[in-house]
């Protein structure tokens, strides 16, 4: 990920390795993997001081360069999406995955921290509750 003076942010995956993810629905606890591909452009601006404060995303993000190919593991083993356009999908489209999979990753309205060569975002806004950790090469 790499974020300008201005805000500009682009986020690559093309080299990213498949993340976990865990949820319970209906009582049922649900583990699998998504695996993003491609790379996607936005804007934020950030709110605060002292390297912590919001994270907001400015502007229309198009997602039509991203991929997902989501898998459970748990309670079955299924493949819910497979190299599946971000800008044809919704969170609706995953019921399976009881909401943990994000469809919108990284660029939606949350919080960051950031110290040193790390940055947490911990996203929230409208869709499920992530925090990714960004160290810099």
């Amino acid at each position: 990920m790499t974020v300008g003076p201005d805000g500009r942010t682009e986020v690559d995956f093309r080299a990213a390795k498949p993340l976990t993810f865990t949820a319970e629905a209906a009582g049922a606890d649900i583990r699998g993997t998504v695996a993003y591909k491609g790379s996607f452009r936005g804007s934020v601006t950030f709110e605060g001081s002292d390297g912590t404060g919001r994270w907001n995303p400015q502007g229309r993000i198009s997602w039509s360069d991203l991929n997902a190919t989501v898998r459970l593991s748990e309670p079955f083993k299924v493949t819910l999406l497979d190299g599946a356009s971000l800008a044809d999908i919704s969170r609706d489209t995953l019921p399976g995955a009881g909401g943990a999979v994000d469809v919108h990753p990284i660029l939606r309205g949350g919080t960051y921290a950031c110290a040193g060569d790390t940055l947490r975002l911990r996203t929230r806004a409208n869709g499920p509750d992530v925090t990714w950790t960004f160290a810099r090469n």
